[in-house]
């Protein structure tokens, strides 16, 4: 003890080394014993394990039925947790219950199934019962008691079995003003008005609902098999709006006018005596203004889109029947040709003003503040055919088309039109007196007949010296109904007989060229003298914000150039 006292101070300190508390391992062994006991248990595997394909297939099959046994039994203890109640379990499909081998299930691949606007079903049935199905009600505000509506409000008809109902529909927003304030608080008028036009719309009502309001106004609901119609109403302001959704095959612009006829009952003016009030004259009354939208709902296949005149991309919809800030949208034509629809709307935009003309109707003086409002401005009559805005109606965009090609040729004679049958590019052609002859090729001559009825001023020639009053009357002109591109490939196409026919100094086309059309654009050249010129809307310019011209909208006109 002494001497292990002795020599532990022997190092000068005079303190004991404390005792370490660990078993120091070198590293190099750690690593030699886990090298070894790998290479043993290696060893015992490969000379006591399963050594054959069968021994080995059955081991892994037996690993897969426990994994599969642990599974259903973690969901079994899930569902019991949740429901309280016990779980039978099964054998997996595709597990031999005779030796335990299990077999391998091959899951079917999964088809790509149709569109969901393609699928659509029928409804072949139709026993459904509602709230007041058949017995229509609305509520008596003030006491709760529920008054119902006589049976006359019954909605009669069916559903026809062979319509068919995609996810898609119609929808139908409707603002009027200046309505009388007694039908707008009056649940009983209000009620009889909704069933009338959901009747007249041809429509299924299977049920509705009113409720007054305090301190005035009433709020209406009904329930269609094809979908609703709701609206509200401000007697004081004299105002209703009201909202019709369907996803029905029925269009729903007819219904407008008789929306207006049933909802639109005008209030006395507040400024009448109480005489002209009691005994009131059609002039005591204000003007109804009604605004309404109509647009495209639901997942329509993108080709049902395309081929719809009132798509949201076609210019009828984004020039009328989408914008609910017209003051005035009025359908003075809707028909079908065998060749084309034809649509004429009256227009006047909210901030429409009046034109030069009009204010010197109406005498209007420097500062009447009448200049800046639409109160006398009259609405623009436009023209679509199949759904796209014929701009050549305005006198301006046929001066455009016309003049430059006409100038450009040293003296124009002979003058083709293809298309133009509402005149305005006839007329502009007939100014120029070197012209002696015009052929107008029109293959629709129904579009001729309305123009003539409704855009007469476009083809009036009785201001032009020679001519007559109507521009397809002058003598110059040869009307031709008839498809103008086959007119040319017969006369002028390759394929054509050594052609007689005179050639034209001027061709003016109302529709871009198709430049993968080779046979049209033969007989185009083939039909122009040395010196012939072609005119071609080719549309709006390119803006800096545009991509490139053969990349964006443009492209079909960017390979016309390149031509």
């Amino acid at each position: 003890m002494a001497a292990a006292a002795a020599a532990a101070g022997g190092g000068g300190s005079g303190t004991a080394s404390p005792t370490p508390r660990g078993v120091s391992i070198d590293v190099r062994i750690f690593l030699v014993v886990i090298a070894a006991a790998m290479a043993v248990s290696f060893g015992v595997g490969v000379v006591f394990g399963p050594t054959t394909t069968a021994e080995l297939a059955a081991a892994r099959a037996m690993a897969a039925q426990r994994q599969q046994q642990q599974q259903r039994s973690l969901l079994a203890a899930q569902e019991v947790a949740a429901g309280g109640g016990t779980v039978s379990m099964s054998l997996p499909a595709g597990t031999d219950q005779k030796d335990g081998a299990t077999k391998r299930v091959i899951q079917p691949r999964r088809r790509p199934t149709a569109h969901a606007v393609e699928l659509g079903a029928r409804i072949k049935n139709f026993n459904e019962s509602g709230v007041n199905n058949g017995k229509a009600s609305y509520e008596d505000a003030g006491d709760g008691n529920i008054a119902q509506r006589a049976s006359a409000h019954d909605s009669a008809g069916g559903f026809d079995d062979d319509d068919e109902h995609l996810p898609q529909g119609q929808h139908l927003l409707v603002d009027i003003k200046n309505v009388n304030a007694e039908f707008l608080n009056s649940e009983s008028r209000l009620a009889d008005a909704m069933v009338s036009v959901v009747e007249s719309a041809g429509l299924t009502l299977l049920s509705y609902h009113c409720h007054s309001l305090s301190p005035a106004g009433v709020s209406c609901v009904g329930v269609l098999l094809e979908s609703h119609i709701s609206f509200h109403t401000w007697p004081e302001e004299g105002v209703i709006t009201l909202d019709l959704f369907t996803c029905g095959p029925k269009p729903l612009l007819p219904v407008i006018r008789d929306i207006e006829a049933k909802f639109g009952l005008p209030r006395l003016k507040a400024n009448i005596s109480a005489a002209a009030a009691a005994n009131p004259t059609k002039d005591d009354y204000e003007e109804v203004k009604t605004r309404w939208a109509h647009e495209l709902r639901g997942f329509r296949h993108p080709r049902g889109r395309k081929n719809n005149y009132l798509d949201d991309q076609s210019d009828l919809a984004l020039w009328v029947t989408s914008r609910i800030d017209r003051e005035v949208k009025k359908q003075i034509v809707s028909t079908v040709t065998p060749f084309q629809r034809i649509d004429i709307w009256e227009v006047l935009g909210a901030d429409a003003t009046p034109t030069y003309k009009e204010g010197m109707k109406h005498n209007l003086t420097a500062d009447d503040p009448r200049w800046l409002t639409n109160e006398i401005a009259s609405p623009d009559s436009l023209l679509f055919l199949d759904g796209v805005l014929q701009s050549s109606i305005s006198r301006s965009a046929s001066e455009a088309l016309v003049h430059p090609g006409m100038f450009a040729h040293p003296h124009p004679k002979r003058v083709a039109i293809i298309g133009g049958g509402e005149g305005a590019t006839l007329r502009e052609v007939l100014k120029h007196d070197t012209v002696t002859e015009v052929v107008m090729i029109e293959i629709d001559e129904m579009l001729v007949d309305i123009a003539e009825d409704y855009f007469s001023y476009l083809s009036d020639c009785s201001d032009l010296i020679g001519s007559d009053e109507s521009c397809f009357d002058d003598e110059r002109t040869t009307d031709l109904y008839e498809d103008g591109r086959a007119y040319f490939i017969d006369r002028y196409g390759r394929d054509a007989a050594e052609n007689t026919e005179a050639k034209f100094d001027v061709i003016v086309l109302h529709a871009l060229l198709d430049p993968e059309d080779d046979d049209f654009l033969t007989a185009l050249y083939r039909s122009m003298s040395d010196d012939g010129v072609l005119s071609i809307p080719v549309g709006t310019a390119p803006t800096i914000h545009d991509p490139r011209a053969d990349r964006g909208v443009y492209a079909r006109r960017e390979k016309m150039f390149k031509l």
